[in-house]
């Protein structure tokens, strides 16, 4: 692996990162494992995408967290994203529907207590 996804997210580097986000109830960590030295961007884009794809059980989605505005906005998310792909919607929601369409990541802010934030926002949209 060369290039950008080989530099280290932070400085120093960590071997070990806990990523939130305001829009969903999981964490994601991240783990060096292509350098023993840090977390490097591979590391990072990997365990962001690994943690988004899996899908939601019902306890996640009925929940008292959730009202049925925020239920119904995920609920969209997730129909925009498979469209009419038969197969990909049979698959059911994932967590990166409670993103609700803020899927494009735009960076990570330090937070409390060693945590990062995951700062996200919409596709732009072309005519």
């Amino acid at each position: 692996m060369t290039g950008e996804f080989t530099r280290f997210v932070c400085e120093p580097p960590a071997r070990l990162m806990r990523i939130y986000h305001a829009r969903m109830p999981w964490y994601v960590d991240v783990q060096a494992t292509n350098n023993p030295v840090g977390v490097t961007f591979a590391d990072l884009f990997s365990a962001i995408y690994n943690v988004m794809q899996v899908q939601i059980v019902d306890a996640d989605f009925n929940n008292d967290e959730l009202d049925d505005e925020e239920r119904k906005r995920i609920t969209a998310a997730y129909r925009n994203r498979v469209g009419s792909d038969q197969a990909e919607a049979l698959k059911g929601i994932r967590r990166v529907d409670f993103l609700m369409g803020r899927s494009i990541f735009e960076g990570l802010v330090k937070g409390k207590e060693g945590l990062w934030e995951m700062k996200t926002t919409k596709p732009i949209s072309l005519p």
